[in-house]
């Protein structure tokens, strides 16, 4: 059968036209536009955009909506065209979409409202914890699950026990229980609402959380030491601290130097003194009497450092170590290291009772009669209510009279006799005595015999007539004098009034200018002066500075 030409060529541009993979066929590409529409009055404006406005023919263009809290709004309906008569209305912030021909396309949006909007199938939640039964202030994880999928859900988990959490986007939380108890768990699930209310639109069945009582907590024990580092000798204080369910509780401390352990006590604290230097470890046990296994419990061991015991070096002081009778002389001690606790005990050397034990390390002392002494000093530290000395230092002084009383011996001339000469025989003497053996004292006392004189003789004794008679200064009489002198200087110091006395000492200084200067002038006052002001007149300008300590 012949068809007409002309019904042929309708047939084939029929074909041609209704062919969906004709226009992909072409090459070319795909503009894409934005179209200005005009959004309804009481309605949210959506914006829309696209990742790239030109585009090879067969790839995708992604678009993007905003707000989602307006996109994904139920009450809301948008719809989204693309400008090739194809549109869409899915809840999503962001679409692909493909053009299946080239040109250029031009794409809006727009808003409308859900009349009657058909609510979507809430899904069942289900509780989980792990895990459902523990001990008290244990942590349990919670975990909400649903049935299916739903949008923009919140969670809100509620422990039964006084506590819950706010709505929330996750699906997770952890809680713990202080009170021992079954407690039934629960979480709602809702959705936002007009504006930012959460409405509940169900929840899981309660849960059963199992509270066990807490484990008691175990004993423990630790040991405190004051001091850690000590000498041989020294004592060493020990405090326990126990921590567990028993109220009647025994101690024992162990001290690790190989002395017995103590024998169980109440008293968690002890005092043990270490006699030996060394590295030693102690620790303590601790035994509770309702602990049905009576085994102890120990503390770590704690170390303790004792050194061997090291006197220190102690020097005594004196200012001045010269000094005039019945002046006081300030005694200063010096130990090296110094240490706490430390008392002192000075004896002066002159007879007298030596000082209490002090914490003094000075004194003042005036001896009140001449001569070179040695006075020291002692120290020690106070052990079970007495003084244990363990170091001394001494230092010499020397006390000088103020008038010295020590008779100079006068010595003795014979007399003179004449000598042979050439000339002749000696001459006779001249009126002999037959008596002329007694003897007369001497000034050191001496009996001297004096013989028969033959010719007049010139004594070389100061103070003798030259004929030996009693006319001579004997030492009584010297002594009478200094007796009266020194009655008279003791009196007019009772009866005046007091005065400075003015001793220049020579002694090296400490004071530097140009040159080292050799003199310290000192002044010692006398001890009767109370108060009062002094001063030093020097018959040429000197800088002279004064000083008067505390002390002195």
């Amino acid at each position: 059968m012949r068809t007409p030409a002309h019904l042929l060529t309708v047939a084939i541009l029929a074909v041609i036209i209704n062919s969906p993979t004709a226009p992909a066929q072409q090459p070319g590409a795909v503009n894409v536009r934005p179209r200005v529409t005009t959004q309804a009055p009481g309605l949210p404006k959506v914006d829309v955009s696209v990742d790239r406005q030109r585009v090879p023919l067969g790839e995708l263009v992604t678009f993007t909506l905003s707000p989602a809290s307006v996109v994904l709004n139920p009450h809301y309906i948008v719809t989204l065209d693309f400008g090739d008569r194809h549109q869409t209305q899915d809840r999503k912030t962001t679409i692909v979409h493909l053009y299946k021909y080239p040109g250029t396309f031009r794409y809006s949006v727009s808003v409308s409202t859900v009349k009657d909007p058909v609510k979507r199938k809430v899904p069942q939640v289900t509780l989980l914890a792990q895990p459902t039964s523990t001990q008290a202030s244990k942590p349990i994880d919670f975990r909400a699950q649903l049935s299916e999928p739903y949008p923009n859900i919140k969670y809100r988990f509620v422990f039964a026990d006084g506590w819950q959490t706010a709505w929330q986007d996750a699906a997770q939380t952890t809680h713990d229980y202080i009170t021992p108890k079954t407690y039934l768990a629960y979480v709602d699930i809702g959705e936002a609402g007009a504006g930012k209310t959460i409405g509940r639109i169900g929840g899981s069945l309660r849960l059963a959380i199992h509270i066990l009582p807490a484990a008691p907590a175990p004993s423990s024990v630790q040991l405190s030491v004051k001091p850690a580092r000590i000498e041989e000798g020294q004592t060493v204080s020990f405090v326990a601290s126990f921590r567990g369910n028993s109220g009647s509780v025994r101690y024992r401390f162990i001290f690790g130097d190989k002395s017995s352990a103590t024998g169980w006590q109440s008293s968690p604290q002890v005092r043990h003194r270490y006699k030996v230097a060394g590295d030693f470890s102690a620790h303590v046990e601790v035994r509770e009497l309702n602990n049905p296994s009576g085994a102890p419990v120990s503390s770590t061991s704690t170390p303790i450092e004792v050194r061997a015991k090291s006197n220190p070096v102690v020097n005594l002081f004196a200012t001045p170590t010269s000094v005039m009778e019945n002046l006081p002389i300030l005694f200063t001690t010096r130990v090296d290291p110094p240490g706490p606790g430390l008392k002192y005990r000075f004896n002066f050397g002159d007879g007298g009772q030596p000082t209490a034990w002090s914490g003094k390390a000075t004194e003042t002392h005036a001896y009140a009669r001449a001569g070179k002494f040695e006075p020291f000093v002692e120290i020690g530290r106070s052990r079970n209510g007495t003084i244990d000395a363990f170091a001394s230092s001494k230092r010499p002084v020397t006390v000088e009279s103020l008038f010295n009383n020590d008779p100079t011996p006068t010595p003795t001339v014979s007399p003179a006799t004449p000598s042979p000469t050439a000339a002749g025989p000696s001459p006779s003497p001249v009126n002999p005595s037959p008596t002329a053996d007694t003897s007369s004292p001497t000034p050191n006392g001496t009996p001297t015999t004096i013989g028969p004189i033959s010719s007049p003789s010139v004594d070389s004794t100061p103070g003798r007539k030259q004929d030996g008679g009693s006319g001579s200064w004997d030492i009584g009489w010297i002594l009478l004098v200094t007796a009266l002198l020194f009655g008279g200087y003791r009196a007019w110091n009772w009866l005046a009034p007091a005065k400075p006395t003015f001793h220049p000492r020579l002694d090296p200084g400490v004071s530097k200018v140009a040159t080292d200067l050799s003199i310290d002038f000192q002044i010692q006052l006398n001890p009767d002066i109370a108060a009062g002001d002094f001063g030093l007149e020097t018959p040429t300008g000197t800088f002279i500075k004064s000083e008067r300590k505390a002390d002195d």
